[in-house]
């Protein structure tokens, strides 16, 4: 009893029971049809996306842990960008005034947070809707690379060795997750309601401006009008890269208030590029 008691004070093992009881109990009794207002909702696909992010997150939260100190600012930096690249960005940022030996490093981890951002961007569209990820499989791949590339550059330049001890944390980021999904939730009925009285030209403007705030939700968001054919395939990648766009703004304004100015310089840089990337696949697809 003392053990089990010891188990469950560990919040990695009661996240984990959480997770366990989503997967096993609620996401099969989940219905898998438009309910709500508007039919905006889709219970199962909204546990999936829970399970997803969720699971992305753990599996980054694990490679950071095993990787070491010589690259675990920028593991950091990669697991972190599956909950918020923004954010990621913001600490990255701090980092690199308190500590400017580790700038290269600071601005390796804060790309690595945006190729989090695609990766997870391909992971939710597909878990919603494939035929939209086929379409957006050339701005995605492309914008992907940018982001390979701006990271492995910066790391390239990165001369320090080892540091600080990287920060346990949680595995499971459960109630993240959970967040998540409630403002997935919200986007999903603004841009449906939109769609519904403004058209194609208001979703757009939806998207873009649900980007400032979180590109995740609203892949989800736009993949689920796409799936229920209320948005063609086309026009829903026009609204993801717009929204991918608008979130590259906030990531410069945020770099900009937090870091040094090579912070800054070097990841506005690295986050403009990986945007116009996907509007090229967008273009030549």
């Amino acid at each position: 009893m003392e053990k089990l008691r010891r188990a469950l004070a560990n919040p990695d093992v009661r996240d984990g029971l959480v997770l366990a009881v989503v997967v096993c109990v609620v996401w099969p009794l989940a219905p898998d049809r438009q309910i709500g207002p508007l039919g905006g909702l889709n219970p199962a696909s909204l546990v999936r996306l829970v399970v997803i992010v969720t699971l992305v997150a753990a599996g980054g939260a694990l490679a950071q842990r095993f990787l070491g100190p010589r690259f675990g600012l920028v593991a950091a930096g990669f697991a972190a960008g599956f909950v918020s690249s923004s954010a990621t960005i913001a600490a990255m940022g701090l980092r690199s005034k308190d500590d400017p030996t580790r700038g290269n490093a600071s601005v390796a981890a804060a790309l690595a947070s945006s190729v989090a951002t695609v990766v997870e961007y391909g992971v939710l569209v597909g878990a919603v809707d494939s035929a939209l990820l086929v379409e957006m499989l050339p701005s995605l791949s492309l914008g992907l690379l940018a982001a390979l590339i701006g990271t492995v550059l910066a790391l390239a330049r990165d001369s320090s060795n080892g540091g600080e001890a990287i920060p346990k944390g949680r595995v499971f980021q459960v109630r993240a997750a959970a967040g998540f999904a409630a403002l997935y939730v919200g986007i999903t009925m603004l841009t449906r309601f939109i769609a519904n009285h403004l058209g194609v030209a208001g979703v757009l403007g939806v998207s873009a401006l649900g980007g400032f705030v979180d590109a995740h939700s609203t892949a989800g968001s736009i993949a689920t009008l796409t799936l229920a054919k209320q948005l063609t395939t086309a026009t829903g990648e026009l609204a993801l890269v717009s929204a991918l766009t608008s979130n590259t703004v906030t990531k410069v304004v945020v770099a900009w208030t937090t870091g040094t100015r090579a912070f800054a310089a070097r990841t506005t840089i690295g986050v403009l590029g990986i945007a116009a990337a996907a509007w090229v696949g967008v273009v030549a697809a």
